[in-house]
């Protein structure tokens, strides 16, 4: 009975290792497998806007394709929390999760109104419960083009909507950007990856508001258009089937 007993408790300990030593060797493989998937470790030359390079914008976009990223009602959520998941820098990290964070607010700016300290110009086109500077993302974004000065785009947009301007409408954006810019070409989307060269994007916010910016990069690998908000100085990211138009400038 005793070696019965002693032959059940060596079996059993020998699978008790044996089960420990497979999950171990999965844990290795496991870490082994991520590591070899993203063996290059990405990061940005800078993170100065203006100073950015081709390959820090293509840096960038790869850094979106390793993130897992959905959407959900309207608003982007990333489901990683560390740049090291994904073997990237934790500034990277930080500084996509920044901008996905900000084209939320802009998305939803009420619902982030108790969560985020506001700012002064950070809001959406024709939004009234906004500060009054914040309606003239369109002249901010026609002077991002390169062929207006911001005032002069104010001036005709307050020449035309009076004081009461709270922000140019999706059915005037046409006639607005045709004036600065009568050889301009107009598109639904973005089809080649690249430069976009401050391209004017107007994309939606609400069924009533929107938002004007200037397409810089499209990834077409991510699917992602990294643009600068002018008003803002910030560049920030959003999903190219997101946009309702985008006007080249010649």
């Amino acid at each position: 009975m005793k070696r019965i007993r002693k032959s059940n408790l060596f079996t059993t300990t020998i699978v008790m290792l044996f089960f420990f030593s497979i999950i171990g060797f999965w844990g290795c493989e496991k870490e082994n497998l991520l590591e070899s998937q993203y063996e290059e470790y990405l990061d940005l030359d800078t993170y100065e806007m203006s100073k950015m390079s081709v390959k820090d914008m293509e840096t960038y976009g790869q850094a979106l394709q390793r993130l897992n990223i959905d959407k959900k009602n309207g608003l982007y959520r990333i489901k990683q929390t560390t740049g090291a998941q994904v073997n990237i820098s934790e500034d990277l990290f930080k500084y996509i999760t920044k901008g996905f964070k900000r084209t939320n607010e802009i998305f939803a700016p009420k619902t982030f109104n108790n969560l985020i300290p506001r700012l002064k110009s950070g809001n959406t086109e024709g939004d009234n419960s906004q500060p009054s500077d914040s309606t003239y993302c369109v002249a901010h974004s026609l002077a991002g083009m390169g062929g207006v000065s911001f005032n002069d785009a104010k001036a005709y947009l307050d020449s035309i909507y009076g004081s009461n301007f709270s922000g140019v409408g999706s059915t005037f954006m046409d006639s607005v950007v045709y004036h600065f810019y009568p050889n301009a070409r107009k598109s639904n989307s973005v089809t080649q990856g690249g430069f976009l060269n401050n391209a004017l994007i107007w994309y939606p916010t609400s069924d009533t508001t929107g938002h004007a910016v200037n397409g810089m990069f499209y990834d077409s690998n991510s699917g992602y258009i990294l643009y600068n908000d002018y008003q803002n100085n910030q560049m920030l990211p959003i999903q190219a089937d997101s946009i309702s138009s985008i006007y080249y400038p010649y």
